[in-house]
């Protein structure tokens, strides 16, 4: 990418999109586009070694970027300071990552911490992380994921609202700010805490709308077979099944569930009213246990 740039030609370039780049070349492109303001880019590649922090040392202009957004960051939160290092007066940033682990992007204290050292002009942050639950991971509590954006700094000083999701389809979190656009992310049914409360949500609107604090009244009907999600996808369900005034049909056929899960929705039953019927034809549930899974409440069909 870089050998195709004619520097002299493009000293004043104001727009830049490219598709990826290694460490090196974004500071050469700081340096040599003096009059950037907009950068977009898929991702950016850098090494954990002393010839990075050297290449950073000799990078003596701050650069004017004002905007920077990475569509498919795969780096960690360490490397994001290096990137955010040469650019002390950006004003927007956006993120995309989908994370093969749930690392330190996910938590609010940290980017809190990494924006007020290294980014203390941004005035617009938008970023949506995924992460898809590995088989042998534990229950994976929302609101634990929830409480640091919930601090002054989020809610007070920036108003960044963040989001956070368990999505069945695919038994995937998603952490992001509301509303953020032009990400690429499927309309998918998930179960949804946020900012406002700790209410936990069902819902199928787009992250690119204004969240409010009601349920999705369109929903009536959730059929969600064949996604494998467990017990630990049951307990998000139960969380919504305990609140929720709009679903009466659940199907939750072929998705792994045990009796710990069974027992945990016909719990979740006692105080809500509306559901008619929970599907759970072909789980993992002990035929030895079913009749007692039935006494706890009809309304579980298996």
């Amino acid at each position: 990418m870089m050998g195709h740039i004619l520097w002299p030609d493009q000293y004043k370039l104001q727009h830049l999109v490219i598709d990826s780049c290694i460490y090196g070349e974004y500071l050469d492109i700081l340096q040599k586009l003096p009059y950037l303001r907009t950068l977009v880019m898929r991702n950016c590649t850098i090494d954990d070694t002393h010839s990075t922090l050297l290449l950073l040392s000799k990078f003596k202009t701050p650069s004017s970027l004002i905007s920077l957004t990475i569509s498919d960051c795969s780096f960690s939160l360490k490397n994001l300071t290096l990137l955010l290092s040469p650019i002390p007066t950006l004003l927007h940033l956006k993120l995309i990552s989908h994370r093969g682990i749930l690392d330190s992007f996910f938590h609010g204290s940290r980017l809190e911490e990494l924006i007020r050292a290294k980014a203390p002009t941004l005035v617009r942050f938008e970023f949506f992380l995924s992460y898809n639950y590995q088989e042998n991971d534990r229950f994976i509590n929302l609101e634990s994921l929830m409480d640091p954006f919930r601090t002054p700094f989020w809610l007070n000083d920036k108003r960044w609202f963040v989001t956070c999701a368990y999505v069945p389809k695919g038994s995937t979190i998603w952490l992001h700010t509301t509303p953020i656009r032009d990400c690429g992310i499927e309309r998918l049914v998930r179960c949804e805490v946020s900012w406002i409360d700790n209410q936990c949500r069902l819902t199928q609107r787009s992250i690119d709308e204004i969240i409010d604090n009601t349920d999705d009244v369109t929903l009536t009907t959730f059929g969600l077979y064949y996604n494998q999600i467990g017990d630990s996808g049951a307990q998000y369900l139960v969380d919504i099944l305990q609140q929720n005034t709009t679903l009466s049909i659940l199907n939750l056929k072929d998705n792994q569930i045990g009796h710990e899960g069974a027992k945990r929705l016909a719990e979740a039953l006692r105080t809500n009213t509306t559901i008619k019927e929970i599907q759970l034809w072909n789980n993992a549930i002990l035929s030895s246990i079913l009749d007692q899974l039935k006494k706890l409440d009809s309304r579980l069909k298996f």
